[in-house]
């Protein structure tokens, strides 16, 4: 009766729930490992490199959180196999904090290590006042 159900389940919504297993999913697919060695460097005043080590070989995507001052909020989807992303920041001079994991149809891997990056101060930012030469 089960066996019978659980198919009907999967042909109808694609999704079967597993009591007492973990780690799997009706497709076969395991929750990807997750990434690690999260590091970054401010690159410019409005852009951070980040770098991570990839340590699964089934993710479809990895999920990309930020936090500026509050709460993480997914700022990007970046394509599998991916180990760099270039972050663009709306604004300079404060600290952008992120962790990234893998994801697949089997659900998200664990959250990579969590870093904060200070971004440089741009022109605008800065305590020295530039102004145009006058003749």
């Amino acid at each position: 009766m089960i066996k019978i159900l659980s198919k009907i389940l999967v042909a109808a919504f694609g999704v079967f729930i597993f009591a007492g297993c973990s780690g799997s999913n009706p497709a076969g697919n395991d929750i990807p490992d997750a990434p690690t060695n999260l590091s970054g460097e401010a690159t410019g005043a409005y852009s951070i490199q980040l770098y991570w080590a990839d340590n699964s070989e089934n993710e479809d995507v990895f999920l990309l959180y930020r936090s500026v001052g509050g709460p993480y909020e997914l700022t990007a989807e970046l394509d599998a196999n991916t180990d760099a992303y270039n972050d663009q920041i709306n604004f300079s001079c404060v600290e952008v904090g992120y962790y990234i994991v893998a994801s697949n149809g089997a659900g998200n891997s664990s959250n990579s290590n969590f870093i904060n990056v200070p971004l440089l101060c741009g022109p605008e930012n800065s305590d020295t006042l530039s102004l145009p030469f006058a003749r």
